[in-house]
């Protein structure tokens, strides 16, 4: 976690109450989610996901999985880390079909990941849907979307973990 001192030593905890900063480049720059859904809260979006992601639009988080049937499915997806267990993507455009759609991914597994206590349990059951939300995960602006939504548009951190760091408002 990168939080104001990017080089600091790995392992480092930051001062109490260190805010994470925001990056100057990429679809999570502060620049770029001052024109989305985020405006006046873009700094604090762009924090979240340095923490989250390093802005990596592709990258899936190595502790938010499913093994239920022994599998190693990561949930947690994208930009902001979206947990495919419990969110949706509304108005989703297909890239391959071009169509507007709703994936309901928490419909592609039997349960919803709650941390590592309910990683055994939990299992994807619809590999089809599971796929096409990772896709759609990866996708810098339907993640936007769905980080806004869940953020209450950049005021409301506190359902990401990277926030227990940077310690904006809950």
């Amino acid at each position: 976690w990168r939080c104001l001192a990017p080089d600091a030593p790995a392992g480092e905890t930051p001062p109490p109450g260190a805010q994470c900063s925001g990056m100057e480049q990429g679809p999570a720059s502060v620049s770029s989610l001052e024109s989305s859904c985020f405006g006046q809260n873009a700094s604090y979006a762009s924090g979240i996901a340095r923490e989250e992601s390093h802005g990596s639009t592709i990258i899936h988080s190595g502790v938010d999985y499913c093994a239920g049937d022994g599998s190693h499915d990561s949930v947690s997806w994208g930009l902001f880390q979206i947990n495919l267990t419990v969110h949706k993507f509304e108005n989703y455009t297909n890239p391959i079909s071009g169509l507007t759609e709703t994936l309901d991914c928490p419909k592609a597994f039997n349960m919803p990941y709650r941390g590592a206590s309910s990683r055994d349990q939990c299992k994807v059951t619809n590999r089809l849907l599971y796929q096409a939300c990772v896709r759609a995960a990866q996708n810098p602006s339907a993640n936007i979307r769905v980080a806004c939504k869940i953020s209450k548009n950049g005021s409301r951190w506190g359902q990401w973990g990277a926030n227990n760091i940077c310690g904006f408002p809950k």
